[in-house]
């Protein structure tokens, strides 16, 4: 009868160690993508708060200019208005909305329930100043 080697603890575990290697990896990995999708799942599907678009008009100068507002389709976007005169911003929409607002401060709701990209405009003067990108 002839005596079978014993393995050694090192030979053992550096067998193991790819395999312990890689699962943990595969661990890692899978609690990473998780992660990320449970960021995705746990973002708030509207508070019923309306976004708010702060909104500046003196004179010729406008202020945000090209502003990106990323919103839910349906949820309210509130437009504060501060302007030195009367005038009007423009919804390019569909059906496409328009903002009037006097000489002070006011505010206008405004609701998108179709995804994509909206632009809000001036055209005294011809800017665009913020964007609703829906999704």
């Amino acid at each position: 009868m002839t005596a079978r080697p014993v393995p050694h603890a090192h030979t053992v575990r550096s067998r193991r160690a790819p395999r312990l290697t890689v699962l943990a990896s595969l661990v890692a990995l899978g609690a990473v993508v998780l992660t990320g999708c449970s960021e995705d799942a746990e973002e708030p599907a509207g508070t019923g708060e309306p976004v708010v678009v702060k909104v500046t008009l003196t004179d010729d100068t406008i202020s945000p200019v090209g502003e990106v507002v990323k919103v839910k389709p349906g949820e309210p976007v509130s437009v504060e208005i501060t302007a030195d005169h009367a005038g009007e911003l423009h919804v390019h929409s569909n059906p496409e909305q328009s903002l009037a607002f006097e000489d002070g401060t006011v505010t206008r709701e405004v609701t998108i329930d179709t995804p994509g990209s909206v632009d809000v405009e001036s055209h005294d003067p011809a800017t665009t100043v913020f964007r609703l990108q829906v999704q």
